[in-house]
């Protein structure tokens, strides 16, 4: 009995560790939230211009709240199929 507890202990928290990811990653996002709100950046925005947007790529966790999933690429539509002849009749 001791051996399978031990033999399962891992694997429970390997399992509890990729559970709580998402949890880490929204705490991490109302960190960085936090301090962008805090003004402690005040200064440097007042002194610096800036910076360009980045443009998104692809995350590892895009469903995550303070991530942008990679844009879509839509294709352009198709122009309509040239009639030729006559419509059949049956």
């Amino acid at each position: 009995m001791l051996l399978t507890i031990l033999a399962v202990a891992p694997v429970l928290a390997v399992l509890l560790v990729m559970a709580a990811q998402p949890l880490f990653e929204i705490w991490d996002a109302r960190a960085s939230e936090r301090a962008a709100r805090s003004g402690a950046d005040d200064h440097r925005a007042a002194t610096e211009p800036a910076p360009e947007p980045v443009w998104p790529g692809p995350t590892a966790y895009p469903e995550s709240p303070g991530h942008v999933a990679a844009a879509l690429r839509i294709p352009a539509p198709r122009r309509p199929l040239p009639v030729r002849g006559a419509p059949a009749t049956h």
